[in-house]
């Protein structure tokens, strides 16, 4: 995968690409990121694979997670894919498949949070030009993410399977007018539309306006993800996709 300078060219519909991030990555799942804080997990079996538990966690097989605060040699930390057990008990295994094995103790406050993601089909090969994004709530702080205090933010991020290659939003987005930073401005926002006096906003980031498209190849399981770190269920809604085109 590269993100860096391409020729720009013409192409046909059936080469146009448009996807939705979700928490499985496909198009398939949900899309809508208004998810809670992240999880703690209580306790994980070493073994192969790992086996963790965390009461009505609430998850099901497919969904990519991230997990932080691992303290051990444990390998837990990073960008997962979860497998679902019982109601309370899981696996994980990494974006391409391989299962999450044991090599020390299971150490520290172990948070787990939903992420949301896009990948490119199998077998094929995405030149991801820009993001759309979209919010809405029932009112709007210039101070904070409409009305919610981030104190951690949210990321979106390049990953080659569940290696971090760039973090496209540097320093974080915490607040709404954040986005314009890493935009260049192109967003919008409605303080009085929607139904019910919902205030909307909304972004459209054109990598290559910066000279960076983004190239992700299904076959070393290239993905772009939206990482949520703080709590985000008092926000109505709000939904990222990505468009491109396939080489």
């Amino acid at each position: 995968m590269s993100v860096g300078n391409t020729h720009t060219k013409f192409i046909t519909a059936d080469k146009f690409e448009a996807g939705l991030l979700t928490v499985k990555g496909d198009g398939t799942g949900e899309s809508n990121q208004n998810t809670s804080a992240p999880q703690t997990i209580t306790s994980a079996s070493d073994g192969s694979p790992n086996v963790y538990t965390l009461v009505a966690h609430g998850r099901a097989t497919g969904e990519f997670v991230f997990l932080s605060g691992e303290t051990s040699e444990d390998n837990s930390n990073g960008l997962r894919k979860f497998v679902k057990l019982t109601a309370d008990t899981f696996t994980l295994t990494d974006p391409a498949g391989t299962a999450i094995d044991s090599d020390g103790t299971f150490d520290g406050t172990v948070l787990m949070q939903l992420v949301f993601v896009y990948k490119p089909s199998t077998g094929k090969t995405v030149r991801v030009t820009r993001m759309n994004g979209y919010a809405h709530d029932l009112s709007y702080n210039s101070q904070t993410y409409f009305g919610i205090t981030l104190t951690k933010g949210l990321d979106v991020c390049v990953y080659s399977n569940d290696t971090l290659v760039k973090t496209l939003t540097a320093g974080g987005v915490k607040q709404w007018p954040d986005w314009s930073l890493h935009t260049g401005g192109d967003n919008e926002f409605n303080g009085d539309g929607g139904v019910g006096n919902q205030t909307e906003g909304s972004f459209r980031w054109t990598f290559e306006k910066a000279g960076a498209a983004i190239l992700l190849e299904s076959s070393t399981h290239d993905l772009i993800v939206c990482i949520l770190r703080d709590n985000m269920a008092g926000l109505l809604g709000q939904k990222m996709l990505v468009q491109g085109n396939l080489e």
